[in-house]
Formats: C-alpha cells, sequence, structure tokens
C-alpha cells in the first residue's frame, strides 16, 4: 500500500490534512497536524470556515455549502471572504477558476478532471458513475489528439495520458501512478522538479530518502478544487521515495528534518523491517519519532496530536493520534483513561514527553519483533476511548 501524508493550509488559518492512496487508500479525514509536518499556520481560534472546509474535504461540497450559508459574512476576514466567494462561483455559478495552461490537450485534461470533481463533490452523480464519465471524456479527448487505441478501463486511459502531459513538458501523479486520493480520482500536474536525499538518523537506524520537490503546479487536485485553494495535499510517499509540494515545506527550516522527514523516513525504516504492518500502526511509530527528535517543542506537538483524534482504523492518521496521546498520559499520569486537562499538562516538560515517547517506541519495536517482524500486521488492539477534545 502506497504510503500517505498529509493535506497542509496554503492560505493559513486552517489546517486540515488529505491523505492519499493508491491500492489501499484511505478517505479524507480532517486532522491539525497529523505527521508533525511545520510551516502550518495556526490561528489564535478556528476559522468560521472551518466546518464548512472540513466537510469539503471528506468529499461532500453539497453539505459545505449548506454550512456556508449559516456562516454570518460579517464574521469573515478578507481571505475568508475569497475563498467563500471561489467556493459559490465553483460550485453554485459553475464557473471554476480560469486555467493559466495554453496548450489545448494540458489544459483539455484538467477541465475533464474538474468537471468530473464538481460532479460527485456535488453528489450530482455517484462514484462509480464519475468513474465512468473520466473514462468516457478522456478517451474521447485522447480520440480528437490521434490516439484510435480502444480502452477497457480508466487505468489503461490513464497510462497513455499521464505519458503524453509529459512529453508536453508537465509531470502529473498520474503519470508516476499515483491516481487516487480517496474518494475520488486524482489530477496533480506541475511544471518542474528537483531532486535531492537527505541521511535521516532516527532514534532506532539511519535511512537515507531521496526527495522530491514539485513546483509551478497548474493542478493541486480535487482537495484544493474543493475549499477554493484553501488546503491541498502537501504530496505523498512511495516506498523509496518522497513527492513534496515544495510551496509548502521549507527544506531549510528545523521542523523540515525534526517533523516532516523524520516521520516519513520512519516508514520507509519500517517498510523494510515491517513489511506487512499496517497504516495505524506505522503512522503510531512515526508520531513518536516526531515527539522524540523535536523534543524541544514536544508538548506543543502532542497537544497538536490530540486535537485531532479518532476510534476507529479506517481513518489511520486520528487513530494513531489518539493512540500515542492516550499511551504518553498513560506513560506520565498513570490511569487507564488520557489526561485531556490542560493544566495538568502545562506543567509536564517537553523533556518529560519526549522520554516517554521514546520508551514507547522501544516497546513497541520490541512488541513488534516479538511477534515476528516479517509477518506481524497489527499490534494496536487495545480498547479506544472515544476521540478527545483538544487541550488548549
Amino acid at each position: 500500500m502506497k504510503q500517505l501524508i498529509a493535506l497542509i493550509v496554503a492560505v493559513v488559518t486552517v489546517a486540515m490534512p488529505l491523505f492519499r492512496g493508491l491500492a489501499q487508500p484511505t478517505s479524507p479525514q480532517p486532522a491539525a497536524n497529523p505527521v508533525g509536518v511545520s510551516g502550518e499556520a495556526r490561528p489564535a481560534k478556528p476559522s468560521p470556515l472551518a466546518p464548512v472546509i472540513t466537510k469539503a474535504l471528506e468529499g461532500d461540497v453539497r453539505e459545505a455549502l449548506r454550512i456556508l450559508e449559516t456562516v454570518p459574512l460579517d464574521t469573515l476576514n478578507s481571505s475568508e471572504r475569497t475563498i467563500r466567494e471561489r467556493l459559490l462561483k465553483t460550485f453554485v455559478e459553475k464557473q471554476p477558476s480560469s486555467l493559466e495552461v495554453q496548450d489545448p490537450f494540458v489544459a483539455g485534461v484538467i477541465r475533464i478532471y474538474q468537471d468530473y470533481w464538481m460532479r460527485v463533490l456535488l453528489h450530482e452523480t455517484t462514484p462509480a458513475e464519475g468513474k465512468e464519465y473520466l473514462f468516457r471524456r478522456l478517451s474521447g479527448l485522447l480520440e480528437q489528439a490521434g490516439c484510435h487505441a480502444r480502452f477497457r478501463t480508466l487505468g489503461k486511459v490513464l497510462d497513455e495520458v499521464g505519458p503524453r502531459l509529459r512529453r508536453k513538458g508537465f509531470y502529473s501523479d498520474v503519470d508516476l501512478g499515483f491516481r487516487i486520493t480517496l474518494p475520488y480520482w486524482e489530477l496533480m500536474v506541475w511544471r518542474s522538479q528537483s531532486n535531492r536525499t537527505y541521511k535521516v538518523k532516527l532514534p532506532e537506524t539511519t535511512v537515507k530518502v531521496k526527495v522530491v520537490f514539485m513546483r509551478d503546479f497548474v493542478s493541486l487536485g480535487w482537495s484544493a478544487f474543493a475549499t477554493g485553494g484553501r488546503a491541498f495535499s502537501g504530496g505523498w510517499a512511495g516506498r523509496n521515495t518522497l513527492y513534496c509540494v515544495a510551496l509548502i515545506h521549507d527544506p531549510a527550516s528545523k521542523g523540515f528534518e525534526t517533523g516532516y522527514l523524520a516521520h516519513e523516513a520512519q516508514h520507509f525504516a519500517d517498510y523494510k523491517r515491517f513489511p506487512k504492518l499496517e497504516q495505524p500502526e506505522l503512522e503510531y511509530r512515526a508520531e513518536l519519532v516526531g515527539l522524540i527528535l523535536g523534543h524541544e517543542n514536544a508538548r506543543a506537538a502532542l497537544m497538536a496530536i490530540a486535537s485531532q483524534t479518532g476510534s476507529t482504523r479506517s481513518a489511520p492518521h486520528n487513530y494513531a493520534n489518539l493512540k500515542v496521546f492516550t499511551d504518553i498520559s498513560r506513560s506520565i499520569f498513570g490511569g487507564d483513561l488520557p489526561v485531556n486537562d490542560p493544566e495538568r499538562w502545562r506543567g509536564i516538560s517537553d523533556q518529560a514527553i519526549s522520554d516517554a515517547a521514546k520508551g514507547l517506541l522501544e516497546r513497541n519495536t520490541k512488541s513488534l519483533v516479538a511477534r515476528e517482524a516479517s509477518r506481524v500486521s497489527r499490534i494496536l488492539e487495545d480498547p479506544m476511548p472515544q476521540p478527545l477534545a483538544a487541550p488548549q
């Protein structure tokens, strides 16, 4: 299964991630900072548009628009009003923003995806009907471009679309084989990229990680389309390479290495050591690593983890967040249920939280090895409490 990484806010004030998948992807789940990525702007108080963006990232813009109608205009700042106007123009007036692409084939591909997203996001068509629509329209575009092959599946169509985009001078996730951000088919297209290899020292090993920094996007995917550009995927991870939206991640920042890079490098290490491990377990271990290496800011990071939790494995990041917060709380305070009293946490040092995370990672590793590293798939089987209200 292709590893997932977070959706990051590009226009500040609301931080919502999206998890991107391939063979067994995960549905979008809102979270504050599921991979400890730096560069995320956090407001003093939640934006009035937060519930609108959350619903849009769940793939339901029809409901997001209903919520938007209840948000008083005078509660929005200028950037929030811009987002509101974009959403209304795109989904009510059905007039998406103009494309900065001159090539008719590339522009045609993007417009077809936007038409598809419009239909499924507004629930005007089912996902299955939307897939058929995408298949039919892209097949027609290819025929207009001189390709007269007969395709049987959407996957085969995309096998032709991706290389054609590349020959036109555009990179795309379609060309790389990363084609779905559940619940919808995805399209991210960019003009330029650069590569860099990092050597990342983790608590238990050292890993080399190749990062592809993607730039000059002409399509940022369905999440950006659904939110008026407010939020979009920060990238994704293959088995050996990270694909990183350069607009979001600043490689010069300390948080880049201790947060984003360490988190993903831990996934790479775990792929090799525990090849069957499922995503909740992978996320649990990576979150612990972020708290260990980011020890100077561990308490704030833990509070961010606590701000978005979930009790089902179908939302692996949120599930892992809850498990991490619960286990660290147990390690520090004792008891079965996590302590959610902000006053009690203010008395806990960053180092104490980092040390607790280190102990949990060590115990988790021993448990996985004892269950046979090459075969173990899941270990987070404790009964989970309900999602938490974030400590303030």
